[in-house]
């Protein structure tokens, strides 16, 4: 088709033009610009609808779409799992009494910088948050369900959990602070079971093992 839309042509009015030329100005009702637009419309909504429209896809195919989002969300979560497996030991340390003066400072400068991974200020939790999309097969709703308790255990409890340990290190006898950190280390074991739970349901309906982040098991700080 070699005709182009041209906005500048003098546009066709009955009501302006004399009886003897209508007939001559008259443009084709395919050449008019109102059906030219309505067309290029049609066609746009078309292709959006179609490719919109889900395609089924492999089991090979959806094994290595739900691996790639996991092996991601594993690498997001390496850093805060490290911190809060660092914090709780260093806590340990602390209430048993295994701190010098000097280690108790250095220990502060750790956990303040194993609470940046856990937070909005790190680059992790804002990839995790923003950077990961999930084909939503069946195995894909199960991985979509881990993914929403993984972003939880790191950017809620994690980071709750070291913020108490923050905390305690400057205020040890704070019962309050005690009882949340207890607290927060028994919903971060429990979360913990939901992410990878969640991930196993997803192997089981793809019949394959899936990529699964490493979250530590954290130990009830002591008392003390």
């Amino acid at each position: 088709m070699t005709d182009h839309l041209d906005l500048s042509e003098e546009e066709y009015d009955p009501s302006t033009m004399a009886i003897s030329s209508l007939t001559n100005r008259r443009v084709p009702w395919f050449r008019r610009p109102w059906f030219l637009v309505s067309s290029i419309a049609a066609v746009i909504i078309a292709v959006s609808v179609v490719t919109d429209l889900p395609h089924p896809i492999t089991v090979s195919q959806d094994i290595a779409a739900q691996n790639a989002v996991l092996t991601q969300m594993r690498s997001d979560a390496r850093e805060c799992a490290y911190g809060v497996k660092e914090s709780f030991s260093l806590y340990a340390k602390f209430v048993g009494g295994a701190l010098t003066p000097a280690d108790l400072a250095t220990t502060k400068t750790y956990i303040a910088e194993d609470e940046v991974p856990c937070s909005f200020a790190g680059q992790p939790v804002y990839d995790l948050t923003n950077n990961i999309q999930i084909t939503l097969t069946a195995a894909g709703k199960h991985v979509d369900a881990a993914h929403t308790a993984l972003d939880h255990w790191i950017s809620g409890t994690a980071l709750k959990a070291i913020q108490d340990i923050r905390q305690l290190l400057d205020d040890p006898t704070n019962a309050s602070l005690k009882a949340n950190l207890a607290y927060q280390a028994s919903e971060l074991n429990r979360e913990r079971d939901h992410v990878l739970g969640d991930i196993s349901l997803a192997s089981r309906t793809l019949g394959a093992p899936l990529i699964t982040p490493r979250l530590p098991v954290v130990s009830p700080p002591p008392a003390g």
